[in-house]
């Protein structure tokens, strides 16, 4: 089980009470804390203040002596406190407020100790620069996964000289660093084993293939199975096609709409053989070219995609989905609030016999907007809602949700696995309709719903 700040937090209560000395828990009594075969210390959920990172890097300390076998180590902030750490919000990065409370040197001999560690987050400390170097200098520990988020000093020269001797890592994450365009390029490039890399929006990561390709003259492959392409990035025509063609790997794919993209340019994501995760997003300005270029695209991966998020459609469109993507698992939709022909969808659902969608764990469906309501058949709300394996279901301005199709769905489906139900500015669902839910079938639901319609 993987140890927490929480755990930790119930642990120091418990001892603070008994084994308090003129002010001060004695560090041996601290050691009691730590197993000797812990392979997760995860000391990053609520470090956000100096006495609970202090706190958190005695029990490092503690842990680089006794926990041989530590796989994983994070003492970054995750949950990143703005206020407590005095952080104006336009600044690029908190450097005069990140955590430092060893000298480096020691730090990173502490961190040596942990020979068998694979996963390292270092996010909103300062010792990310430092460690960087020393791990690419040493090769000491060899590293799977690196996070140095909001790390200040961590720069292109400290990423060349990383990468240098951690040749094998698999994920790097170095949003809101000094990290540039360069610095990316080169780990792309460099890290032979890289399958994610998480940095910030102003990179243009097609360009960046693209200044790859023209230097090498080649089309080289890399292993990325996870990327990003940023929004308010100038597009340069065949960007999609070679960065498909040197990242054939990729599982994952996040888009921003793109000013000159277009449905044959879209149509370059049909060569991805391995894509299970789609996720389109739209600028309000900007919208994606759904017939020629999404659709064609889901007709050639729908039967193997697993989680599927799409810009503002309209409602008479989702049978389209429903047809295209059988298995999918995690659907996410945004649906204009323009009429439609709901005769028309219920007449393509029952024209199809579109199966029921058994995979379907998690379903939202948004207005294109916060406040803007949308339309959509209650035949296909009642076929979704009849999902037998949902797990979470939320819906925002939905009015076509009555008490009536949540009658008809519960009357198809138990929802035995629902945990969290959300409904935002239904306006038609009353505490009726939610009582459907609430039954003996379905009793983990209880403790998750609120009064949200």
């Amino acid at each position: 089980m993987p140890f927490s700040l929480h755990t930790a937090s119930h642990c120091l209560e418990y001892v603070i009470q008994c084994l308090i000395e003129k002010g001060r828990l004695k560090e041996e009594m601290l050691e009691l804390l730590i197993n000797p075969h812990l392979k997760v210390l995860d000391l990053s959920k609520e470090a956000s203040f100096e006495s609970e990172v202090e706190r958190n890097l005695r029990i490092v300390r503690l842990a680089s002596v006794r926990c041989s076998q530590l796989t994983t180590l994070r003492i970054g902030v995750d949950c990143y406190d703005v206020k407590a750490l005095k952080v104006e919000s336009q600044r690029k990065a908190p450097i005069s407020n990140c955590v430092k409370l060893l000298e480096d040197d020691i730090f990173f001999t502490m961190l040596q100790l942990f020979e068998h560690l694979q996963v390292l987050d270092l996010s909103y400390t300062t010792y990310g620069a430092s460690c960087m170097q020393s791990l690419g200098a040493t090769r000491k520990p060899i590293l799977r996964e690196l996070l140095v988020k909001w790390c200040p000093n961590v720069t292109d020269t400290v990423m060349l000289e990383f990468c240098i001797g951690q040749s094998s890592l698999y994920k790097l994450s170095i949003e809101r660093t000094a990290v540039t365009s360069v610095g990316i390029k080169f780990a792309i490039e460099h890290l032979t084993e890289l399958k994610e890399i998480a940095f910030d929006e102003e990179h243009n990561i097609l360009k960046i293939f693209r200044d790859v390709h023209n230097e090498s003259r080649e089309l080289k492959k890399y292993s990325l199975t996870k990327l990003s392409i940023p929004v308010n990035v100038p597009y340069e025509k065949g960007g999609i096609s070679l960065m498909v063609s040197m990242c054939p790997a990729l599982v994952h794919l996040v888009m921003w709409a793109i000013e000159g993209i277009t449905d044959v340019e879209l149509l370059g994501f049909r060569e991805l053989k391995q894509i299970t995760s789609l996720i389109f997003l739209h600028d309000i300005d900007l919208t994606f070219p759904f017939h020629g270029g999404v659709v064609p695209i889901l007709r050639v991966h729908g039967y193997s995609l697993e989680c599927l998020y799409l810009p503002p459609i309209t409602g008479g469109n989702v049978h389209l989905i429903i047809e295209c993507c059988p298995n999918i698992r995690r659907l996410y939709l945004s649906i204009e609030d323009r009429p439609s022909d709901i005769a028309e969808q219920e007449e393509d659902l029952r024209s199809h016999e579109a199966a029921p969608l058994r995979m379907l764990e998690t379903l939202v469906l948004l207005g294109s907007t916060y406040d803007s309501p949308f339309v959509i058949s209650p035949e296909i709300l009642v076929f979704l809602l009849s999902s037998p394996a949902l797990i979470e279901i939320i819906f925002r301005n939905c009015p076509a949700l009555t008490d009536q199709i949540i009658e008809k769905a519960c009357a198809r489906n138990t929802f035995k696995y629902l945990t969290k139900l959300k409904f935002f500015h239904c306006r038609n669902v009353n505490q009726k309709g939610i009582d459907f839910f609430m039954n003996e079938m379905n009793p983990y639901v209880k403790n998750y719903f609120g009064k949200m319609w």
